[in-house]
């Protein structure tokens, strides 16, 4: 397959869109804010510099719920090598710079993708500047695990693509190996990045690309098939310190038995918001405080800009031009695209509900509309191919360009007549149609100037025209402020300095959340932001080290779900037990005046330590939560234990006193008790997979207790119970990885 020569100006071109977006906000040390940059990831990078600057590994959360696992933490990314730029700077403005650096990255691998399948440079610009700037990246950029892993989907592709030709060419003996140990370190920072979903549906599209081009014989689909499988062991091998740790956390959450039907279809993919082809903000945006679509504006952000997409429809009208590969990738990407958008469509079509109940891995993952991941990678790179069929007009193709663009002007007329005559509708609608017209003149106008030969200033040219484009669609939809935001301290961390844990009712949290602050039609909703952190909406409170009972967090432990179930069910007296039990000394509370609404009063009786003087033992959880649901239930008076050994029933103890003593590393956790009589030590922290105990230094045994907390008996005297956090599943994990890595290198330096 010819590659052709990329030019200096298309490599500027490619990056300076990204460069042009977000470079002044980087520059003068503006921060990421809305939505979670402030509820999750500057929080728990924060807290994970701040226990490596301790001397510690980041394995354990302590300020989340009762206690969670941070490195497990999917989306937290910390074996991710280029967030440990985050070490260096500060977190707030280095996820900033983290978006800026992958929209970067992900517009040379799609020059370099698309020059591998042929794309001549103003094809290679064009794939760049239709992916890196896609309102489906840029309007998420919230989200910085899913940047990341997408932005290494070119890559990925990039490295299936060859590995498929070497081994459709039968040159295993020497360049194979090589190409399955790129593919395995691509897909491993992929994986690394923190997004299973991105990365699941990139895989299945670079899956179907390799198929399409090892598809000449069997022999060659053979090969392609059995490098894949290679590239992917290595990819696992190399990231088995963070999928396994994973791996066993999926296997304690709720989500281990899959997600009920429908979570897994909530925000599909709203079919109006097609018409965002054309005009993505026909239905507002949240950029100009007007969005007025279903869900969320970038959940069904689908935009690669009019020139790309009349590229892209030109190379599926005129795929007969092309020959080989490149026709049978010209009418795959074309149905991939439409196969993509189907599944998007989630539970507004008969296909994804038949998948959910069929088909493994679509009860893995809500938000089919990220599906369209796909969908703009197979238009980006069909504008890439359409590029190249572009020329300069026919006497008979001038005719249907200068109809073209009387209809254009016709576009923003009526867009002009709805806005001046007041026409009853929404303010965007007029908007939008103004600027389809403007961009479909813009191309037009384009296509009728096209010379005989592309050149360096008609890459630039028409380079500035996509570019112009997508950055209009784009402004605003990157909030950004001060980092006061993340550096002041608040007034609530000198209310609540006790070290017992905060609680945000869930109705009130949803309510401070998603209607009075992170609204999805505005970023703007008159506040002070803050007030969020004022209100400590979760998790916000980790940035003052605030311990909340709150964990904002996809994955989440079934322990702890099914926990928060029976306290927001609970009668109000009940509900206070459970709270001091749960060492939950202030609950937040609807105040009128106060921040968002949340003012927090304190909890009496709340203690993270205590002895115990009664055990009973439960055979499982469930019985255990049937328990304290009882309105009997005193939890300074007996505790419940889970046992499989045949605990006897009662264990009978006496009272007594316990203190967590205060230490630098949340994995380890000191408590001096004293029990005259003997009694059991309950720890209201929790239960986990990896946990250990030891009393005055000799091992204990450790049980589940009163559903999701920790407790060992505690002989008559004093003595100093020691907890670890030590998960097998991260050493194991660190083995194979350090292994895998080794290969790579010794492996690599010969190929």
């Amino acid at each position: 397959m010819l590659e052709h020569r990329t030019p200096l100006v298309v490599w500027a071109l490619a990056v300076a869109g990204p460069l042009v977006f977000l470079g002044s906000m980087v520059a003068q040390g503006q921060v990421l804010f809305w939505g979670t940059p402030l509820l999750q990831f500057v929080p728990w990078h924060s807290l994970a510099v701040d226990i490596v600057e301790h001397g510690w590994l980041p394995l354990w959360n302590s300020l989340l719920g009762a206690g969670a696992p941070l490195l497990a933490n999917y989306q937290s990314a910390l074996l991710y090598p280029p967030n440990w730029i985050l070490l260096l700077v500060s977190p707030a403005w280095g996820h900033g710079l983290l978006l800026l650096l992958h929209l970067m990255w992900t517009a040379v691998g799609m020059v370099l993708l698309a020059k591998t399948l042929g794309a001549r440079p103003l094809g290679q610009l064009v794939a760049a500047q239709a992916w890196s700037l896609t309102p489906f990246l840029v309007s998420r950029s919230a989200f910085l695990s899913l940047e990341s892993a997408a932005a290494w989907l070119p890559w990925v592709l990039l490295a299936g693509v060859r590995l498929a030709r070497h081994a459709r060419n039968g040159v295993s003996a020497v360049r194979v190996p090589g190409a399955v140990l790129g593919f395995g370190v691509v897909v491993a920072f992929q994986l690394l990045a923190g997004h299973a979903q991105i990365t699941w549906y990139g895989l299945v599209l670079t899956s179907c690309v390799m198929l399409v081009i090892s598809w000449d014989s069997r022999a060659g689909w053979l090969r392609g098939t059995a490098a894949l499988a290679l590239g992917l062991i290595v990819a696992v091998g190399l990231s088995a310190a963070q999928i396994l740790p994973t791996a066993e956390y999926l296997i304690q959450s709720s989500r281990a038995s899959g997600l009920d039907s429908a979570t897994a279809m909530t925000y599909s993919f709203w079919p109006w918001r097609t018409l965002g082809l054309l005009m993505p903000d026909l239905f507002g945006s949240p950029a100009a405080g007007d969005y007025w679509g279903y869900g969320n504006y970038w959940e069904d952000a689908l935009y690669i800009g009019l020139v790309p997409l009349l590229m892209a429809a030109t190379a599926i009208i005129r795929f007969r031009r092309f020959e080989g590969e490149r026709r049978r990738l010209a009418v795959f990407l074309a149905a991939g695209a439409l196969a993509a958008f189907l599944l998007a469509l989630g539970s507004n079509t008969p296909l994804f509900p038949w998948l959910y109940r069929s088909v493994p891995t679509f009860d893995m993952f809500n938000a089919p509309a990220r599906w369209n991941v796909a969908t703009t990678m197979c238009l980006a790179l069909l504008a890439s191919m359409g590029a190249d069929l572009w020329s300069a007009p026919t006497p008979r193709g001038r005719y249907w360009k200068h109809l073209a663009g009387a209809g254009a002007l016709a576009i923003v007329a009526v867009g002009f007549a709805a806005r001046a005559l007041a026409v009853d509708l929404r303010p965007s609608v007029p908007r939008a149609f103004e600027t389809l017209g403007f961009w479909a003149l813009s191309a037009v106008i384009l296509q009728l100037s096209w010379p005989e030969r592309v050149d360096r200033r008609w890459w630039i040219l028409a380079g500035a025209v996509v570019a112009a484009d997508l950055l209009a669609a784009n402004i605003g939809l990157v909030p950004f402020t001060t980092p006061r935001l993340y550096s002041e301290s608040t007034e609530l961390r000198q209310k609540a300095d006790d070290g017992h844990r905060l609680y945000l009712p869930a109705a009130l949290e949803y309510e401070a959340k998603f209607e009075r602050s992170h609204r999805f039609d505005t970023f703007q909703p008159g506040i002070e932001w803050s007030e969020v952190r004022e209100a400590a909406l979760p998790n916000t409170s980790m940035l003052d080290s605030i311990p909340t009972f709150n964990n904002f967090d996809p994955l989440l432990a079934a322990d702890y779900s099914d926990w928060i179930v029976l306290l927001e069910r609970s009668e109000p007296a009940l509900q206070e037990r459970l709270l001091a039990l749960a060492d939950v000394g202030w609950l937040g509370e609807e105040t009128a005046g106060a921040p968002l609404g949340v003012a927090y009063r304190e909890v009496v009786g709340a203690a993270r330590a205590r002895i115990v003087p009664q055990a009973r033992a439960v055979a499982n959880r469930d019985e255990a939560l049937a328990a304290l649901a009882s309105g009997s239930f005193d939890p300074g008076s007996v505790v419940w234990i889970e046992s499989q050994a045949g605990l006897s029933d009662p264990v009978q103890g006496g009272e007594g006193k316990a203190e967590v003593v205060e230490g630098d590393d949340p994995s380890t956790v000191r408590v001096q008790a004293l029990a005259g009589d003997g009694g059991w030590l309950l720890l209201s922290d929790a239960w986990y997979p990896g946990w250990v105990v030891t009393v005055d230094g000799s091992p204990a045994d450790l049980y589940r207790a009163d559903g999701m907390f920790r407790a060992v008996w505690i002989s008559p005297g004093e003595h100093v119970a020691q907890f670890d956090y030590r998960p097998w599943t991260f050493a194991v994990g660190i083995l194979v990885s350090g292994a895998a890595w080794c290969l790579v290198f010794f492996v690599g330096r010969r190929w």
